[in-house]
């Protein structure tokens, strides 16, 4: 089972979001969508949301060790769908950069998994995992804690 190497693959205007993650962001700066975009999934299936999303014109498609990366800049929104050959297939993961109430920046994610469960949550575990590392790396590089 490979997984992508998302410290390499995160797009650059994703990353630079990230750098925020423990400092408020000024109230005229944007961060990503609202709230209920980035909590939600969005569609009744991995397959739908894989055909729209390549649909759309203004995303930008990759393969990265099998797996479908679907950048969509507008709605800072990182899309990662398994490979046919991976334990979870089908999923799709959906990460998004947000401002909350307090203007501090993190990634909200959510997932769709149509496999049995033990992928799946090994496969949620494993974002979840990655989020933290990304956001532990920018905590050192900014000096916070």
């Amino acid at each position: 089972m490979r997984r992508p190497n998302w410290l390499s693959v995160l797009p650059s205007a994703v990353c630079a979001a990230q750098v925020a993650f423990a400092q408020p962001v000024a109230p005229s700066q944007s961060a990503g969508p609202d709230s209920e975009y980035a909590s939600k999934f969005g569609y009744p299936t991995v397959a739908a949301a894989l055909a729209d999303l390549k649909a759309r014109p203004n995303v930008s498609i990759s393969i990265q060790g099998g797996w479908t990366i679907i950048h969509d800049k507008a709605n800072w929104t990182l899309w990662s769908f398994t490979p046919p050959n991976h334990p979870a297939h089908p999923a799709g993961v959906k990460r998004v950069i947000v401002r909350d109430a307090e203007g501090n920046v993190h990634i909200s994610m959510t997932a769709l998994c149509q496999a049995e469960k033990e992928p799946c949550d090994k496969l949620v575990a494993e974002f979840q995992a990655l989020n933290e590392r990304i956001k532990d790396s920018f905590r050192h590089k900014d000096g916070s804690n």
